[in-house]
């Protein structure tokens, strides 16, 4: 997979956000391009995010990640902030980090401006196979996990496998078990090339890792294709994940009782 600096300025310039025949030029006002969610995600990956999208000024936004960001307290509190930086709806918001992050501010995106531009740039596997693909946002409530949200397409989503190396193993796992999850709904073929080489995708080797992305991707994709709104076969992707948000609301949303779905 490519660098996403490259796609993301493909992005940029092909479908006009600013000039495609020129840079554009900088402006006075705090939210020029638009508004930058950045999650926890360290390293050189986010370092050159950040050199690339200079050139734009826009407004960054760097929050603690848990389950209890997201919240109508919190997303308020950020559309505000945007709407002070007189973010308009030719402006985009651009999310940087995992699923948490992501669930935010594509809600917050489907809201603002009754819907804005949304690009998502998952840095976690589970991100990447699974909360980044399909337009589900969300957010939580006191009676259970993302019971409050909306269907909001991204426009652009941008997974690159670079930014996996900087994770602990047990979110490559939590990743794993996600894609896994893929193959037993779909594809017998897809589940024999994970036990066969489950240690190769733990280990983050190129060719195995991809594949894996991209297979569970596409199934992902292809059942979010003809069940968008989730009234019928869609809610197939919510194999495991029913009683485990269960849980995890039980247990206020903890980390301890997320891992302990994850390697279970």
């Amino acid at each position: 997979m490519k660098f996403c600096n490259d796609t993301l300025e493909e992005f940029l310039w092909t479908k006009k956000i600013k000039s495609v025949n020129k840079k554009p030029a900088k402006r006075t006002t705090p939210c020029i391009f638009g508004t930058l969610f950045l999650g926890g995600t360290s390293g050189h990956g986010r370092s050159k995010i950040f050199n690339f999208l200079k050139i734009y000024n826009p407004k960054i936004y760097r929050l603690s990640v848990s389950e209890k960001i997201k919240s109508f307290k919190v997303a308020y509190k950020l559309i505000e902030n945007m709407l002070n930086d007189d973010l308009n709806r030719s402006d985009c918001i651009i999310s940087f980090g995992g699923g948490i992050l992501g669930d935010l501010s594509a809600f917050i995106s489907s809201l603002t401006k009754r819907g804005v531009k949304f690009i998502n740039i998952p840095t976690t596997l589970l991100a990447q196979v699974d909360s980044s693909i399909g337009g589900k946002t969300g957010i939580n409530s006191r009676y259970g996990k993302n019971l409050i949200g909306t269907f909001y397409q991204p426009n652009l989503v941008i997974s690159d496998t670079n930014f996996l190396k900087s994770l602990p193993k047990r979110e490559i796992i939590c990743g794993y078990a996600e894609i896994l999850k893929h193959s037993l709904i779909s594809s017998k073929k897809f589940f024999l090339f994970l036990s066969k080489n489950w240690n190769q995708i733990l280990n983050l080797k190129n060719f195995y890792i991809q594949k894996a992305i991209h297979k569970s991707c596409l199934i992902k994709k292809q059942i979010v294709e003809l069940d968008e709104n989730e009234k019928n076969l869609r809610k197939i992707l919510n194999f495991g994940h029913t009683f485990a948000h269960g849980f995890e609301g039980a247990k206020k949303f903890s980390k301890k009782s997320k891992l302990t779905f994850c390697i279970t």
